[in-house]
C-alpha cells in the first residue's frame, strides 16, 4: 500500500496487481521519433520554475513555443484544451481565486472567465461543436471550495451556465468528447478503483467499461470514435492501452514490466498530470510517463504507435511535461 499525494491534498491508497486481462502486442522498443506524425502537441510544464505554463511543440518534439505563462495568479496555468477551429485554448488557471477555468486566444491573450461559480474546476475540454465545454468541478455547499467530490459538469462557453452530469458523490475526472459530440468517456472511482466509464452526452447511460482491479485513468476517443485510449496503472508500471469504445478487446501498448523499463515508476507518480489524446489521423496517441533520472522522478511526453511499433520521447524537460492534447494544424 502506498500513498499518493493528489493535486488537491486527498489521498489514494493504491493496492495493485498486475493486470492479466486483455491482448499484449509484441514487446516495442524505445525508438526514435517517428517523423511523419501530423499536427502539433499542446501541453503543460513547469519548465525552470515552479510555475505552470502552457507550451506548444511538433510531434517530433521540436520547435518547443510558450502559449500561455506561468505565474498566473501566483501558481500557473495547465490542462490545456484547444477549440476545434484551432483559435482558442481553454485550460485552467489560479487568476480568480482558487482553481477555475478560463478561456484565451491561442497566445494566452484575451482571457476571460466562463462560469462564475465559486467551486474549483479542472480538465476543460471542448465539444465539437465549440459552444459547449466539459469539465470536472468540487461539489460543496460551503467553502472551502476545493474539498467535496468531484463530478462532470458540462458547460455553456456563451453563458457559462452549467449542468450536473454524474451524481455518484465520487471523484470523477478527466471527461473528453467522442468526435461527433454524442458521448463523453471519463475515469472515476464510484465503484471503489479508478475505472473508465462511458454516458451519453446528455448524462443518460453511464456505464463502466473496465470495471478491473488496477486504476485506468485519462480516456480519450481515437478520431473515428472506434476505440479509446487509456493508461493503467499497475503494481510497478503504468502503461498506455486502446481498447475498443465499449470496452472491448483492451490491448497494452508499452509493456513497460515486461521491457523490464518503468515507463514512470506509478507508485510516486501524480494522478492529475496524466492524459492521452490522439493523432489526428489515429496513428499514435501521446502520454505522460517518465522515469527516474538523478534519483527524482522526471515525467516528459512519450508517443506510442497503435500498432506496437514504436515507443519514443518526445521531451526533455528540468520540470515535469505533462498534459498533452494533439492538435489538428501545421
Amino acid at each position: 500500500m502506498r500513498l499518493l499525494k493528489m493535486k488537491t491534498n486527498l489521498c489514494l491508497l493504491w493496492f495493485l496487481n498486475m493486470c492479466t486481462l486483455g491482448t499484449e502486442l509484441p514487446t516495442p522498443k524505445i525508438d526514435d521519433r517517428p517523423a511523419d506524425m501530423p499536427g502539433y502537441i499542446v501541453y503543460a510544464s513547469y519548465g525552470d520554475n515552479s510555475f505552470l505554463s502552457i507550451y506548444r511543440i511538433q510531434p517530433n518534439g521540436t520547435q518547443q513555443r510558450l502559449l500561455v505563462p506561468g505565474k498566473v495568479g501566483g501558481r500557473g496555468s495547465h490542462q490545456p484544451h484547444v477549440s476545434p477551429d484551432g483559435k482558442q485554448i481553454a485550460f485552467n488557471t489560479y487568476q480568480y481565486s482558487g482553481w477555475k477555468f478560463a478561456i484565451a486566444d491561442l497566445d494566452g491573450k484575451n482571457m476571460r472567465r466562463v462560469t462564475k461559480t465559486p467551486l474549483y474546476e479542472y480538465d476543460p475540454v471542448w465539444h465539437p461543436d465549440g459552444k459547449q465545454l466539459v469539465c470536472n468541478q468540487v461539489i460543496t455547499e460551503g467553502p472551502p471550495y476545493f474539498r467535496g467530490h468531484r463530478e462532470i459538469v458540462l458547460v455553456d462557453v456563451a453563458t457559462g451556465e452549467r449542468r450536473v452530469l454524474t451524481h455518484n458523490e465520487g471523484r470523477n475526472t478527466n471527461p473528453s468528447f467522442s468526435p461527433d459530440g454524442k458521448s463523453i468517456v471519463w475515469d472515476s472511482a464510484a465503484a471503489g478503483n479508478y475505472d473508465i466509464w462511458l454516458m451519453d452526452a446528455d448524462g443518460k447511460n453511464q456505464r463502466n467499461l473496465t470495471n478491473t482491479s488496477e486504476h485506468d485513468l485519462v480516456p480519450s476517443f481515437s478520431p473515428d470514435g472506434k476505440r479509446i485510449a487509456f493508461q493503467r496503472v499497475a503494481k510497478d508500471s503504468l502503461d498506455l492501452w486502446v481498447m475498443n469504445a465499449d470496452g472491448s478487446n483492451p490491448i497494452n501498448l508499452t509493456g513497460a514490466r515486461k521491457l523490464g523499463y518503468h515507463l514512470a515508476n506509478s507508485k510516486e507518480n501524480l494522478h492529475w498530470k496524466l492524459n492521452t489524446d490522439w493523432s489526428p489521423d489515429g496513428r499514435y496517441v501521446v502520454f505522460v510517463s517518465g522515469e527516474k533520472e538523478n534519483g527524482a522522478l522526471n515525467l516528459n511526453l512519450y508517443v506510442a504507435a497503435v500498432d506496437g511499433s514504436t515507443v519514443a520521447r518526445l521531451t526533455q524537460t528540468k520540470g515535469d511535461a505533462i498534459q498533452p492534447v494533439w492538435v489538428v494544424g501545421p
